[in-house]
């Protein structure tokens, strides 16, 4: 059985990563936006502190950066976006805005989250605290 327009969705919005080829999927509707149809509506939780799954790399996004591409259906199954929020963070820092990463079925959440605290702790101090990480499923 051949692969029809029916198997994608024309409709996602993706971060291409600074360092690699590979690219983070962005949530429908998230803290940073309305990302459907045929534009997306950023909020002003940008730019956006993001890790790179793939190469482990963190880099910080305007909302500019995010290209609307084609992925296939069955490869959003299980996908979500992870924030990860310092406690105390001064107001509209990258602590306080968060730091994102995406997870999949595939990957545990544990994984991303373990790299999203090890970023913290490397940048902000090992004494940095966390508030309770958020989720927003990208299907």
């Amino acid at each position: 059985m051949g692969t029809t327009g029916l198997d994608f969705d024309l409709w996602c919005f993706l971060i291409p990563c600074e360092n690699c080829e590979d690219s983070t999927l962005l949530p429908r509707q998230s803290p940073l936006g309305t990302f459907e149809g045929p534009y997306g509506q950023p909020t002003d939780e940008w730019p956006v502190t993001l890790l790179c799954q793939k190469c482990g790399q963190v880099f910080s996004y305007l909302a500019v950066k995010v290209r609307r591409g084609q992925m296939p259906v069955q490869h959003r199954e299980g996908i979500a976006l992870l924030r990860l929020r310092l406690k105390d963070a001064p107001e509209n820092s990258e602590g306080r805005r968060g730091l994102y990463a995406s997870h999949s079925r595939y990957l545990r959440q544990d994984n991303a989250l373990d790299k999203l605290r090890a970023y913290a702790r490397k940048t902000y101090g090992e004494a940095v605290e966390f508030e309770a990480p958020e989720s927003w499923s990208c299907e």
